[in-house]
Protein backbone atom coordinates (compact mmCIF):
# COMPACT_ATOMS: atom_id res chain seq x y z
CA UNK A 1 0.00 0.00 0.00
CA UNK A 2 1.41 3.35 -1.12
CA UNK A 3 1.15 6.34 1.23
CA UNK A 4 0.78 9.93 0.01
CA UNK A 5 0.51 13.29 1.70
CA UNK A 6 -2.80 14.04 -0.03
CA UNK A 7 -5.21 11.72 -1.84
CA UNK A 8 -7.74 13.53 -4.03
CA UNK A 9 -10.97 11.92 -5.18
CA UNK A 10 -12.02 13.54 -8.46
CA UNK A 11 -10.02 15.39 -11.10
CA UNK A 12 -12.43 18.22 -11.89
CA UNK A 13 -11.50 21.89 -11.42
CA UNK A 14 -11.28 21.38 -7.65
CA UNK A 15 -9.37 18.10 -7.57
CA UNK A 16 -7.04 19.07 -10.40
CA UNK A 17 -6.14 22.37 -8.74
CA UNK A 18 -5.69 20.65 -5.37
CA UNK A 19 -3.20 18.21 -6.90
CA UNK A 20 -1.15 20.91 -8.63
CA UNK A 21 -1.25 23.17 -5.57
CA UNK A 22 -0.11 20.32 -3.31
CA UNK A 23 2.76 19.47 -5.66
CA UNK A 24 3.82 23.13 -5.87
CA UNK A 25 3.93 23.29 -2.07
CA UNK A 26 6.19 20.27 -1.81
CA UNK A 27 3.55 17.71 -0.88
CA UNK A 28 3.14 14.32 -2.52
CA UNK A 29 -0.38 14.08 -3.99
CA UNK A 30 -2.25 11.33 -5.82
CA UNK A 31 -5.24 12.03 -8.08
CA UNK A 32 -8.04 9.47 -8.41
CA UNK A 33 -10.52 9.84 -11.29
CA UNK A 34 -12.92 7.32 -12.84
CA UNK A 35 -13.68 9.33 -16.00
CA UNK A 36 -11.93 12.28 -17.63
CA UNK A 37 -9.64 14.90 -16.17
CA UNK A 38 -11.43 18.25 -16.04
CA UNK A 39 -14.69 16.96 -14.59
CA UNK A 40 -18.08 18.39 -15.50
CA UNK A 41 -16.72 21.90 -16.02
CA UNK A 42 -14.39 20.98 -18.85
CA UNK A 43 -16.24 18.06 -20.38
CA UNK A 44 -19.99 18.72 -19.98
CA UNK A 45 -20.38 22.15 -18.38
CA UNK A 46 -18.64 25.51 -18.35
CA UNK A 47 -16.28 25.15 -21.30
CA UNK A 48 -18.33 23.31 -23.96
CA UNK A 49 -21.46 25.37 -23.30
CA UNK A 50 -19.51 28.64 -23.41
CA UNK A 51 -17.92 27.68 -26.73
CA UNK A 52 -21.37 27.20 -28.26
CA UNK A 53 -22.79 30.32 -26.57
CA UNK A 54 -19.86 32.37 -27.85
CA UNK A 55 -20.56 31.22 -31.41
CA UNK A 56 -24.28 31.90 -31.01
CA UNK A 57 -23.55 35.40 -29.70
CA UNK A 58 -21.32 36.06 -32.70
CA UNK A 59 -24.10 34.84 -34.98
CA UNK A 60 -26.57 37.22 -33.34
CA UNK A 61 -24.17 40.15 -33.77
CA UNK A 62 -23.53 39.29 -37.42
CA UNK A 63 -27.27 39.17 -38.10
CA UNK A 64 -27.67 42.57 -36.43
CA UNK A 65 -24.84 44.06 -38.49
CA UNK A 66 -27.19 44.83 -41.41
CA UNK A 67 -28.42 47.90 -39.51
CA UNK A 68 -24.80 49.08 -39.22
CA UNK A 69 -24.23 49.03 -42.95
CA UNK A 70 -22.68 45.58 -43.30
CA UNK A 71 -24.17 43.25 -45.90
CA UNK A 72 -24.73 39.91 -44.18
CA UNK A 73 -27.17 38.33 -46.61
CA UNK A 74 -27.03 34.55 -46.65
CA UNK A 75 -25.52 34.21 -43.17
CA UNK A 76 -26.13 30.79 -41.65
CA UNK A 77 -24.48 28.36 -39.25
CA UNK A 78 -23.24 24.77 -39.44
CA UNK A 79 -24.02 22.82 -36.28
CA UNK A 80 -21.55 19.98 -37.00
CA UNK A 81 -18.76 22.55 -37.31
CA UNK A 82 -19.85 24.18 -34.07
CA UNK A 83 -19.66 20.81 -32.34
CA UNK A 84 -16.27 20.20 -33.89
CA UNK A 85 -15.02 23.51 -32.50
CA UNK A 86 -16.44 22.62 -29.07
CA UNK A 87 -14.64 19.29 -29.09
CA UNK A 88 -11.40 20.88 -30.26
CA UNK A 89 -11.43 23.34 -27.36
CA UNK A 90 -12.32 20.67 -24.81
CA UNK A 91 -9.75 18.15 -26.03
CA UNK A 92 -7.06 20.84 -26.23
CA UNK A 93 -7.65 21.95 -22.66
CA UNK A 94 -7.83 18.35 -21.48
CA UNK A 95 -4.45 17.59 -23.08
CA UNK A 96 -3.04 20.67 -21.36
CA UNK A 97 -4.38 19.58 -17.97
CA UNK A 98 -3.08 16.03 -18.38
CA UNK A 99 0.25 17.44 -19.50
CA UNK A 100 0.59 19.53 -16.35
CA UNK A 101 -0.27 16.56 -14.14
CA UNK A 102 2.20 14.34 -15.99
CA UNK A 103 4.96 16.97 -15.99
CA UNK A 104 4.55 17.41 -12.24
CA UNK A 105 4.86 13.66 -11.77
CA UNK A 106 1.52 13.43 -10.01
CA UNK A 107 0.16 9.85 -10.08
CA UNK A 108 -3.24 9.63 -11.80
CA UNK A 109 -5.12 6.52 -10.75
CA UNK A 110 -8.06 5.62 -13.01
CA UNK A 111 -10.88 4.11 -11.01
CA UNK A 112 -13.60 4.57 -8.41
CA UNK A 113 -12.51 5.36 -4.87
CA UNK A 114 -14.12 4.36 -1.59
CA UNK A 115 -12.90 5.84 1.68
CA UNK A 116 -11.88 3.41 4.42
CA UNK A 117 -11.04 4.07 8.08
CA UNK A 118 -7.65 5.57 8.98
CA UNK A 119 -7.59 7.71 5.83
CA UNK A 120 -7.26 4.87 3.38
CA UNK A 121 -8.91 4.64 -0.04
CA UNK A 122 -9.80 1.51 -1.95
CA UNK A 123 -9.70 2.15 -5.70
CA UNK A 124 -11.56 -0.17 -8.08
CA UNK A 125 -10.55 0.07 -11.73
CA UNK A 126 -12.79 -0.49 -14.73
CA UNK A 127 -11.47 -4.03 -14.97
CA UNK A 128 -12.46 -4.80 -11.40
CA UNK A 129 -8.95 -4.74 -9.98
CA UNK A 130 -8.48 -3.16 -6.58
CA UNK A 131 -5.68 -1.29 -4.92
CA UNK A 132 -5.39 0.48 -1.61
CA UNK A 133 -3.96 3.94 -1.04
CA UNK A 134 -3.11 5.60 2.26
CA UNK A 135 -2.87 9.35 2.81
CA UNK A 136 -2.25 11.84 5.58
CA UNK A 137 -5.17 13.89 4.21
CA UNK A 138 -8.03 13.20 1.80
CA UNK A 139 -9.84 15.73 -0.40
CA UNK A 140 -13.25 14.72 -1.75
CA UNK A 141 -13.99 16.48 -5.05
CA UNK A 142 -16.38 14.06 -6.74
CA UNK A 143 -18.69 16.70 -8.22
CA UNK A 144 -22.31 16.35 -9.30
CA UNK A 145 -24.62 15.14 -12.07
CA UNK A 146 -27.90 16.37 -13.62
CA UNK A 147 -31.00 15.82 -11.48
CA UNK A 148 -33.83 14.00 -13.32
CA UNK A 149 -37.46 15.07 -13.16
CA UNK A 150 -39.35 13.06 -10.49
CA UNK A 151 -40.39 9.64 -11.84
CA UNK A 152 -39.13 10.55 -15.34
CA UNK A 153 -35.71 9.27 -16.41
CA UNK A 154 -33.39 10.84 -18.94
CA UNK A 155 -33.53 8.83 -22.16
CA UNK A 156 -31.00 10.78 -24.23
CA UNK A 157 -33.47 11.02 -27.10
CA UNK A 158 -36.53 13.04 -26.07
CA UNK A 159 -35.98 13.81 -22.39
CA UNK A 160 -32.52 15.27 -22.06
CA UNK A 161 -30.04 16.37 -19.44
CA UNK A 162 -27.61 19.18 -20.12
CA UNK A 163 -25.02 16.48 -20.89
CA UNK A 164 -27.32 14.97 -23.53
CA UNK A 165 -28.02 18.33 -25.15
CA UNK A 166 -24.33 18.82 -25.89
CA UNK A 167 -24.30 15.56 -27.87
CA UNK A 168 -27.18 16.33 -30.26
CA UNK A 169 -26.21 15.77 -33.86
CA UNK A 170 -28.94 18.16 -35.07
CA UNK A 171 -30.42 21.37 -33.73
CA UNK A 172 -33.98 20.63 -32.56
CA UNK A 173 -36.87 22.50 -34.13
CA UNK A 174 -38.67 22.73 -30.78
CA UNK A 175 -37.26 22.64 -27.25
CA UNK A 176 -39.09 22.79 -23.92
CA UNK A 177 -36.85 23.77 -21.00
CA UNK A 178 -37.98 22.74 -17.52
CA UNK A 179 -36.18 24.91 -14.98
CA UNK A 180 -35.26 28.57 -15.29
CA UNK A 181 -31.95 28.55 -13.44
CA UNK A 182 -28.53 29.21 -14.95
CA UNK A 183 -28.39 26.02 -17.04
CA UNK A 184 -31.92 26.45 -18.35
CA UNK A 185 -31.57 30.07 -19.43
CA UNK A 186 -28.18 29.48 -21.06
CA UNK A 187 -29.48 26.64 -23.23
CA UNK A 188 -32.71 28.50 -23.98
CA UNK A 189 -30.69 31.49 -25.15
CA UNK A 190 -28.31 29.32 -27.18
CA UNK A 191 -30.90 27.34 -29.10
CA UNK A 192 -33.17 30.32 -29.67
CA UNK A 193 -30.23 32.04 -31.39
CA UNK A 194 -29.92 28.96 -33.60
CA UNK A 195 -33.57 29.15 -34.70
CA UNK A 196 -35.14 26.66 -32.29
CA UNK A 197 -38.63 27.44 -31.01
CA UNK A 198 -38.05 27.52 -27.24
CA UNK A 199 -40.50 27.37 -24.34
CA UNK A 200 -39.45 27.64 -20.69
CA UNK A 201 -41.15 26.62 -17.44
CA UNK A 202 -40.03 27.82 -13.99
CA UNK A 203 -41.76 26.83 -10.76
CA UNK A 204 -40.93 30.07 -8.93
CA UNK A 205 -42.14 33.55 -9.83
CA UNK A 206 -39.19 34.57 -12.01
CA UNK A 207 -36.28 33.23 -14.03
CA UNK A 208 -32.94 32.72 -12.23
CA UNK A 209 -34.84 32.85 -8.90
CA UNK A 210 -31.68 32.65 -6.79
CA UNK A 211 -30.47 35.96 -8.22
CA UNK A 212 -31.52 39.56 -7.59
CA UNK A 213 -35.24 39.94 -8.36
CA UNK A 214 -34.60 42.71 -10.92
CA UNK A 215 -32.30 40.40 -12.85
CA UNK A 216 -34.87 37.61 -13.06
CA UNK A 217 -37.82 39.81 -13.97
CA UNK A 218 -35.92 41.80 -16.59
CA UNK A 219 -34.40 38.66 -18.09
CA UNK A 220 -37.90 37.22 -18.50
CA UNK A 221 -38.98 40.42 -20.28
CA UNK A 222 -35.93 40.24 -22.52
CA UNK A 223 -36.50 36.59 -23.37
CA UNK A 224 -40.13 37.25 -24.24
CA UNK A 225 -39.12 40.14 -26.52
CA UNK A 226 -36.75 37.76 -28.29
CA UNK A 227 -39.61 35.31 -28.84
CA UNK A 228 -38.90 32.76 -26.09
CA UNK A 229 -42.13 31.46 -24.57
CA UNK A 230 -41.66 31.83 -20.78
CA UNK A 231 -43.98 30.43 -18.09
CA UNK A 232 -42.99 31.44 -14.55
CA UNK A 233 -44.82 30.60 -11.33
CA UNK A 234 -45.91 27.42 -13.05
CA UNK A 235 -45.59 23.77 -12.08
CA UNK A 236 -45.06 20.84 -14.43
CA UNK A 237 -47.68 18.22 -13.60
CA UNK A 238 -46.82 15.62 -16.20
CA UNK A 239 -44.56 14.64 -19.09
CA UNK A 240 -45.89 12.40 -21.88
CA UNK A 241 -43.50 11.02 -24.48
CA UNK A 242 -44.27 9.71 -27.98
CA UNK A 243 -42.00 8.62 -30.81
CA UNK A 244 -41.80 12.11 -32.26
CA UNK A 245 -42.78 14.57 -29.50
CA UNK A 246 -42.82 15.18 -25.78
CA UNK A 247 -45.77 16.99 -24.19
CA UNK A 248 -45.28 18.89 -20.96
CA UNK A 249 -48.47 19.47 -18.97
CA UNK A 250 -48.58 22.60 -16.76
CA UNK A 251 -50.80 23.24 -13.74
CA UNK A 252 -52.25 26.22 -15.63
CA UNK A 253 -53.81 23.80 -18.10
CA UNK A 254 -51.33 24.74 -20.86
CA UNK A 255 -49.65 21.93 -22.78
CA UNK A 256 -46.23 22.52 -24.33
CA UNK A 257 -45.10 20.12 -27.03
CA UNK A 258 -41.55 19.86 -28.25
CA UNK A 259 -39.19 17.67 -30.19
CA UNK A 260 -36.89 17.67 -27.15
CA UNK A 261 -37.28 18.48 -23.45
CA UNK A 262 -34.37 19.70 -21.36
CA UNK A 263 -34.71 18.98 -17.64
CA UNK A 264 -32.57 21.54 -15.79
CA UNK A 265 -33.91 21.48 -12.24
CA UNK A 266 -30.59 21.22 -10.43
CA UNK A 267 -27.82 18.72 -9.84
CA UNK A 268 -27.41 15.69 -7.57
CA UNK A 269 -24.13 15.45 -5.69
CA UNK A 270 -21.93 12.40 -6.21
CA UNK A 271 -21.77 11.15 -2.63
CA UNK A 272 -23.09 7.60 -2.91
CA UNK A 273 -20.61 4.75 -2.77
CA UNK A 274 -17.87 6.82 -1.16
CA UNK A 275 -18.07 5.10 2.22
CA UNK A 276 -18.87 8.35 4.00
CA UNK A 277 -20.98 6.88 6.79
CA UNK A 278 -18.32 4.32 7.70
CA UNK A 279 -15.79 7.07 8.40
CA UNK A 280 -18.20 9.41 10.19
CA UNK A 281 -18.80 12.01 7.47
CA UNK A 282 -22.23 13.65 7.81
CA UNK A 283 -24.48 14.79 4.97
CA UNK A 284 -26.96 17.65 4.73
CA UNK A 285 -29.41 16.30 2.20
CA UNK A 286 -27.05 14.87 -0.42
CA UNK A 287 -24.30 17.44 0.32
CA UNK A 288 -21.23 16.71 2.41
CA UNK A 289 -21.33 18.91 5.47
CA UNK A 290 -18.23 21.10 5.79
CA UNK A 291 -17.24 23.92 8.09
CA UNK A 292 -15.85 27.30 7.02
CA UNK A 293 -12.45 25.65 6.43
CA UNK A 294 -13.99 22.93 4.22
CA UNK A 295 -13.32 20.25 6.83
CA UNK A 296 -15.76 17.35 7.06
CA UNK A 297 -16.75 15.66 10.32
CA UNK A 298 -13.88 13.21 9.86
CA UNK A 299 -10.45 14.50 10.88
CA UNK A 300 -8.05 14.98 8.00
CA UNK A 301 -10.78 14.65 5.33
CA UNK A 302 -11.93 17.71 3.37
CA UNK A 303 -14.57 18.25 0.69
CA UNK A 304 -14.62 20.89 -2.05
CA UNK A 305 -16.78 21.91 -4.98
CA UNK A 306 -20.17 20.63 -6.08
CA UNK A 307 -20.21 17.80 -3.56
CA UNK A 308 -20.50 20.29 -0.66
CA UNK A 309 -23.31 22.63 0.37
CA UNK A 310 -21.57 25.60 -1.28
CA UNK A 311 -22.75 26.96 -4.67
CA UNK A 312 -22.03 24.50 -7.47
CA UNK A 313 -19.57 26.60 -9.43
CA UNK A 314 -16.17 25.66 -10.87
CA UNK A 315 -14.42 28.65 -9.30
CA UNK A 316 -15.82 27.70 -5.89
CA UNK A 317 -14.16 24.29 -6.30
CA UNK A 318 -10.78 25.64 -7.45
CA UNK A 319 -10.71 28.32 -4.74
CA UNK A 320 -11.58 25.66 -2.18
CA UNK A 321 -8.66 23.56 -3.42
CA UNK A 322 -6.24 26.37 -2.69
CA UNK A 323 -7.69 26.91 0.78
CA UNK A 324 -7.64 23.22 1.70
CA UNK A 325 -4.05 22.58 0.63
CA UNK A 326 -2.87 25.56 2.69
CA UNK A 327 -4.70 24.01 5.65
CA UNK A 328 -3.12 20.60 5.02
CA UNK A 329 0.31 22.25 5.04
CA UNK A 330 -0.41 24.06 8.27
CA UNK A 331 -3.54 23.02 10.22
CA UNK A 332 -3.17 26.17 12.28
CA UNK A 333 -3.99 28.17 9.16
CA UNK A 334 -7.56 29.23 9.70
CA UNK A 335 -8.48 30.85 6.40
CA UNK A 336 -12.23 30.61 6.07
CA UNK A 337 -13.99 30.26 2.73
CA UNK A 338 -15.37 33.72 1.78
CA UNK A 339 -19.00 32.69 1.38
CA UNK A 340 -20.04 36.36 1.39
CA UNK A 341 -18.24 37.04 -1.89
CA UNK A 342 -18.90 34.23 -4.38
CA UNK A 343 -19.42 35.62 -7.89
CA UNK A 344 -21.81 33.93 -10.31
CA UNK A 345 -21.97 34.44 -14.06
CA UNK A 346 -24.72 33.31 -16.43
CA UNK A 347 -23.76 33.51 -20.09
CA UNK A 348 -27.17 33.88 -21.67
CA UNK A 349 -28.08 36.89 -23.80
CA UNK A 350 -28.20 39.38 -22.14
CA UNK A 351 -25.49 38.16 -19.77
CA UNK A 352 -26.06 38.08 -16.01
CA UNK A 353 -23.57 38.30 -13.13
CA UNK A 354 -23.82 38.77 -9.39
CA UNK A 355 -21.90 38.69 -6.13
CA UNK A 356 -22.83 39.06 -2.48
CA UNK A 357 -26.14 40.15 -1.05
CA UNK A 358 -29.29 41.51 -2.61
CA UNK A 359 -31.46 44.05 -0.82
CA UNK A 360 -33.84 41.24 0.10
CA UNK A 361 -31.19 38.82 1.40
CA UNK A 362 -29.54 41.62 3.38
CA UNK A 363 -32.84 42.33 5.13
CA UNK A 364 -33.20 38.64 6.01
CA UNK A 365 -29.79 38.79 7.68
CA UNK A 366 -30.75 41.88 9.62
CA UNK A 367 -28.49 44.16 7.61
CA UNK A 368 -29.82 47.63 6.81
CA UNK A 369 -28.87 48.08 3.18
CA UNK A 370 -29.45 50.39 0.27
CA UNK A 371 -28.89 50.01 -3.45
CA UNK A 372 -28.62 52.00 -6.61
CA UNK A 373 -28.93 50.98 -10.25
CA UNK A 374 -27.33 52.59 -13.29
CA UNK A 375 -28.59 51.70 -16.76
CA UNK A 376 -26.14 50.52 -19.42
CA UNK A 377 -27.75 52.95 -21.83
CA UNK A 378 -26.22 55.83 -19.84
CA UNK A 379 -22.70 54.69 -20.76
CA UNK A 380 -20.89 55.35 -24.03
CA UNK A 381 -19.48 51.83 -24.26
CA UNK A 382 -23.00 50.40 -24.50
CA UNK A 383 -23.78 52.68 -27.45
CA UNK A 384 -20.49 51.80 -29.12
CA UNK A 385 -21.32 48.10 -28.86
CA UNK A 386 -25.02 48.56 -29.61
CA UNK A 387 -25.86 46.72 -26.35
CA UNK A 388 -28.14 49.07 -24.45
CA UNK A 389 -30.12 46.54 -22.44
CA UNK A 390 -29.17 46.05 -18.81
CA UNK A 391 -27.80 47.74 -15.72
CA UNK A 392 -25.18 47.71 -12.98
CA UNK A 393 -26.44 47.64 -9.40
CA UNK A 394 -24.48 48.15 -6.19
CA UNK A 395 -25.67 47.19 -2.70
CA UNK A 396 -24.04 48.68 0.39
CA UNK A 397 -24.39 48.37 4.14
CA UNK A 398 -26.29 51.57 4.91
CA UNK A 399 -24.61 52.02 8.29
CA UNK A 400 -21.03 51.09 7.47
CA UNK A 401 -20.94 52.20 3.85
CA UNK A 402 -19.22 48.95 2.81
CA UNK A 403 -20.02 47.24 -0.48
CA UNK A 404 -21.93 44.00 0.21
CA UNK A 405 -23.30 43.11 -3.21
CA UNK A 406 -23.36 43.79 -6.91
CA UNK A 407 -25.64 42.67 -9.75
CA UNK A 408 -25.10 43.17 -13.48
CA UNK A 409 -27.22 42.57 -16.56
CA UNK A 410 -25.96 43.02 -20.11
CA UNK A 411 -22.66 44.17 -21.53
CA UNK A 412 -19.65 42.21 -20.35
CA UNK A 413 -21.37 41.27 -17.09
CA UNK A 414 -18.90 38.53 -16.20
CA UNK A 415 -15.98 40.93 -16.48
CA UNK A 416 -17.66 43.81 -14.63
CA UNK A 417 -18.56 41.61 -11.67
CA UNK A 418 -14.88 40.87 -11.06
CA UNK A 419 -14.18 44.41 -9.90
CA UNK A 420 -17.23 44.41 -7.65
CA UNK A 421 -16.17 41.04 -6.22
CA UNK A 422 -12.89 42.57 -5.06
CA UNK A 423 -14.87 45.26 -3.24
CA UNK A 424 -17.22 42.76 -1.61
CA UNK A 425 -14.42 40.35 -0.67
CA UNK A 426 -12.37 43.00 1.10
CA UNK A 427 -15.37 44.95 2.40
CA UNK A 428 -14.28 48.14 0.69
CA UNK A 429 -16.13 51.34 1.47
CA UNK A 430 -18.24 52.69 -1.36
CA UNK A 431 -15.93 55.76 -1.30
CA UNK A 432 -13.10 53.47 -2.47
CA UNK A 433 -15.03 52.73 -5.66
CA UNK A 434 -16.00 56.35 -6.06
CA UNK A 435 -12.31 57.35 -5.90
CA UNK A 436 -11.17 54.61 -8.33
CA UNK A 437 -10.42 55.58 -11.93
CA UNK A 438 -12.04 53.12 -14.32
CA UNK A 439 -10.94 53.19 -17.99
CA UNK A 440 -13.12 54.81 -20.66
CA UNK A 441 -15.05 53.68 -22.57
CA UNK A 442 -15.83 50.51 -20.61
CA UNK A 443 -18.80 49.04 -18.80
CA UNK A 444 -16.79 49.20 -15.58
CA UNK A 445 -17.28 52.97 -15.48
CA UNK A 446 -20.82 52.23 -14.34
CA UNK A 447 -19.40 50.95 -11.05
CA UNK A 448 -17.97 54.33 -10.08
CA UNK A 449 -21.11 56.04 -11.30
CA UNK A 450 -23.25 53.82 -9.07
CA UNK A 451 -20.88 54.48 -6.18
CA UNK A 452 -21.25 58.25 -6.61
CA UNK A 453 -25.05 57.95 -6.56
CA UNK A 454 -24.86 56.01 -3.29
CA UNK A 455 -22.79 58.80 -1.76
CA UNK A 456 -25.26 61.52 -2.66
Amino acid sequence: MTTYDVAILGAGPGGYEAALRAHAKGLRPVLIEKKDVGGVCLNQGCIPTKVLLSIAKLLDRVKAAEALGIDVSGVSFRWPQMLKQKEAVVSGLQRSMLGQVTKAGIPLVKGTGRILPNRRIEVTTGGGQRQEISAKAIVIATGSRPKPFPKVSFDGVRILSSDDLLKLIEVPKHLVVIGGGAVGVEFASLFHSLGTEVAMVELLDRLIPLEDSDLGKRLEMSFKRRGINVHTGTQVTGIVKTDSLVTVQLDSGVKLSGEKVLVSIGRDRNTSGLGLEEVGIKLEGDAIRVNEYLETDAKGIYAIGDVTNLPQLAHVASFGADLVIDHVLDPKTKRAFPVHAIPNCIFCEPAIASVGLTLESAAKQGVEAKETRVLLSSEGKAHVEGALEGFVKLVIDARKGTVIGGHVMGGEAGEVIGAITVAVTHQLHVKDLQKTIFPHPTYQELISRAARLLME
